[in-house]
């Protein structure tokens, strides 16, 4: 149940997800408040009520489907400028019957990175999260490296669906924002994004709207930075733990407890249990990884970016 505060509205809300991979969005009706705004199914946790029911509840009531298992994923606040919400989502891991606006609204399975507009404030954030890909192809620049080769070569090799991760420590600041600029016009026609490691004010600089910050630049920052999804590499729980405190959509967790050696299952189903954001795990992976992740509870993993780690079949090997 969660704990009443002066002024906090709780809210609970249904992620449902098709085979596709699409989410289901519903638009307000004419007699709601922000009528015509876009949104995930949900509503106001009524007195008694836990969040979990909630969700269920509103799942039915709103959209006609019955959710047979769902688990927490995340929470959030979100000022309106009348009211605070606090928001609780949930998975719909399983469910059953026919999506329809029984209100009257207009319902819709939604690719999260194209979303019918205008979305409800509230819910910005979250599809942002909804937007991540299950695979982050990492690359990593040293000194003395041709910069643009290694990207390129890494673009190339990438599987469809998956995005970038580019540490690139080694480069003035300059140049990693002529890089950074120059790679994701690159990814854009693919449909691929690009985060930039450890770089806040490179990221804003290239114009890249998601950022990634690295555990150094985590200690150093004092509130969430404005960015449309915005990952943390994470290499403890209490890196983890600031993370969640600060508001961030996602986590890279290391694969084992310390970050070295074979990945360890049992670690990530426990970090990710514990952690109230979606999570990355990283390490020795390849993509066939993936798979046994998100058993585990992770939204997805990170690879590095050679290519026998990224062709299928030397993933299957």
């Amino acid at each position: 149940m969660p704990k009443k505060e002066h002024g906090v509205l709780d809210v609970a809300v249904a992620v449902v997800r098709n085979a596709q991979g699409h989410v289901l969005l519903a638009e307000r009706t004419p007699r709601q408040v922000s009528a015509g705004f876009w949104e995930l199914p949900g509503g106001k946790v009524d007195a008694g009520e836990t969040p979990l029911a909630a969700a269920r509840r509103e799942l039915l009531e709103e959209v006609g489907l019955h959710a047979d298992a769902l688990s927490p994923w995340c929470e959030y606040e979100h000022r309106f400028p009348t009211r605070r919400l606090r928001l609780h989502f949930f998975q719909v891991t399983r469910w059953h019957g026919e999506a329809r606006g029984r209100e009257g609204q207009r319902v819709e399975w939604a690719d999260a990175r194209h979303p019918p507009l205008p979305l409800l404030p509230s819910n910005v954030r979250v599809l942002a999260q909804l937007s991540l890909p299950p695979l982050l192809v990492r690359v990593e620049l040293v000194h003395g490296c041709d910069a643009w080769a290694a990207c390129a070569a890494a673009a190339a090799a990438m599987p469809a669906g998956a995005d970038m991760l580019l540490a690139a420590p080694c480069l003035p600041a300059g140049q990693r924002v002529q890089l950074g600029r120059r790679l994701a016009a690159v990814l854009r026609p693919r449909n691929a994004r690009l985060l930039l490691s450890g770089g806040v004010a490179d990221a804003r600089q290239a114009g890249l709207p998601d950022i990634c910050s690295d555990d150094a630049e985590l200690s150093r920052l004092p509130a969430r930075p404005a960015a449309r999804a915005w990952i943390v590499e994470a290499a403890d729980g209490q890196a983890l733990a600031r993370a969640q405190a600060l508001g961030a959509d996602g986590a890279i967790i290391p694969a084992a407890r310390g970050g070295a050696g074979a990945p360890d299952w049992q670690f990530v189903r426990r970090t990710t249990e514990q952690a109230r954001l979606p999570c990355y795990v990283a390490g020795a992976l390849v993509v066939a990884d993936g798979a046994v992740a998100r058993e585990a509870g992770a939204a997805g993993i990170v690879v590095t970016s050679e290519a026998s780690r990224l062709r299928p079949e030397a993933a299957a090997a």
